[in-house]
Order: structure tokens, then C-alpha cells, then sequence
């Protein structure tokens, strides 16, 4: 029952930070769109249908198959944050809680800004018994919510992602 509960957790944070950032604005290229490939490149490779077919792998619960294709697009896209945080719920999703972890940060390092990868590193780190460093997660969060001061679009995001670090927290 537990497990079935953290699924339907996981698929709503995936819906969540699907709505925040939509296909369009989404730094994968579109299709037919020019990029810079890597040498291992394989003629037609769509990194647009990659990406997609991983969201709707992590959608279905299907962890090791989204993983596998956001790891892709990564190799083409290196600095695409979307597919960064994505790989890191698809290795929650799959119990990896170090790999996620390791995608979390990495997806901060990309862009510091992002309010569930903050949240998302908080509660990995609960999840691994470091309410120590989900503390300094949330003191960032509650930071840059600071600095919203409630009038950016994410404050709401803001509040939630608080909130939700908070209600994990161990006493303490």
C-alpha cells in the first residue's frame, strides 16, 4: 500500500513539474532543428521523440525505460535541466535514491532556480537518512521564497515545495 501511495506521489510530482515546464519551453530541440552532435551520434536520433517517450515512461511508472531515455537525450543535450531533473524522478521511481540524488544536484548545477529539484534533493535526502543537508535545502528554498517575496510566478511553488519538506522532516 505504501508503495502504491509513493507511486501516485511520484506520478503527481512528474504531472507537477510537467505543467511548470512545458514542452515549449523546454530547451530540447525541435524537430528537424540544428544542433551540435557529439561523434557517437546515430543518424536519425530525435532527441524531441526521446524526450517524450521518457515522459511517457515515467507517466506509466515504467522508471527503467524513462531512465534509459532521458540518459539519451543527455548524451545529445548535456545541459538540458528538464531531462536532468526527469532522469532524477525516474531513479527514485526505481529506488535509486543516490542516483536521483546525483541528478538533483546536477540539475541545480544546470539551473539553481528550479523549486521541486530543490524540493525533490530535500526529500532524497530524508529518504536516505540526511536531515542534515535537507535542512540547508530547505533553508535555500525558504531563501530564494525570500527573495520572491510572494510576487514571482513561483511563489506558489515556493510555499508548496516548503511545505512539503517541512511535513517530511524528522523532529528535530
Amino acid at each position: 500500500m505504501k508503495d502504491r501511495i509513493a507511486l501516485r506521489g511520484l506520478i503527481a510530482a512528474v504531472a507537477m513539474a510537467m505543467a511548470i515546464a512545458p514542452t515549449a519551453a523546454l530547451a530540447i530541440p525541435a524537430q528537424g532543428e540544428t544542433v551540435n552532435v557529439p561523434h557517437n551520434f546515430q543518424p536519425g536520433y530525435d532527441t524531441y521523440d526521446e524526450f517524450h517517450q521518457g515522459v511517457a515512461d515515467l507517466k506509466a511508472g515504467r522508471f527503467p525505460e524513462a531512465e534509459a531515455h532521458f540518459s539519451h537525450v543527455l548524451v545529445m543535450v548535456p545541459t538540458d535541466a528538464d531531462s536532468m531533473f526527469l532522469l532524477g524522478m525516474a531513479r527514485a521511481g526505481r529506488g535509486d535514491l543516490a542516483g536521483a540524488r546525483r541528478a538533483f544536484q546536477d540539475t541545480l548545477k544546470l539551473d539553481a532556480h528550479r523549486v521541486f529539484a530543490h524540493r525533490e534533493l530535500a526529500l532524497t535526502y530524508i529518504k536516505l537518512g540526511q536531515a542534515d543537508k535537507a535542512r540547508s535545502e530547505l533553508a535555500v528554498l525558504r531563501g530564494q521564497s525570500a527573495e520572491c517575496a510572494g510576487t514571482c510566478s513561483d511563489a506558489d511553488k515556493y510555499a508548496d515545495a516548503i511545505k512539503s519538506v517541512e511535513a517530511a522532516l524528522p523532529p528535530g
